[in-house]
């Protein structure tokens, strides 16, 4: 499943306004676009789980309603995402836990890390195979 996102950022001016009244509709049908957020006057978060996508919304269907200082995502819709994703995960029923993992493509490269160095002073040379 493909969940289709469009994030509208500032609109300013006529133009932005009369393509968001008379244009945005139909651009969400044509692309087929699931969610959209506009100009930040909601608050949002998406998660992605390997079994499970959902999002939190928080806002107004009237464009007078705005969120005030220190309304994004992470401070409103964030905690009701965490809120709704444990109790999905204490439902045995629903066969969706934290150990879930992601399918690992074809091909995909995959990177050998040694963190016994994780706490150790970064190297000042250039050395590494990567840089060559």
């Amino acid at each position: 499943m493909i969940l289709r996102i469009l994030a509208v950022g500032d609109v300013v001016g006529a133009p932005g306004l009369t393509f968001l009244t008379e244009r945005l509709r139909a651009f969400q049908e044509r692309e087929h676009i699931d969610f959209t957020v506009v100009n930040g006057e909601n608050a949002n978060v998406v998660g992605v789980t390997p079994k499970l996508v959902a999002g939190v919304w928080v806002g107004g269907e009237d464009r007078s309603i705005h969120l005030s200082s220190g309304g994004e995502g992470s401070r409103i819709a964030l905690p009701i995402f965490a809120d709704f994703i444990k109790r999905v995960y204490n439902e045995p029923k629903l066969g969706i836990t934290q150990k879930d993992q992601f399918p690992i493509p074809v091909g995909a490269v995959s990177y050998d890390c040694d963190e016994s160095d994780l706490h150790a002073p970064a190297s000042q040379t250039r050395d590494d195979e990567f840089f060559d």
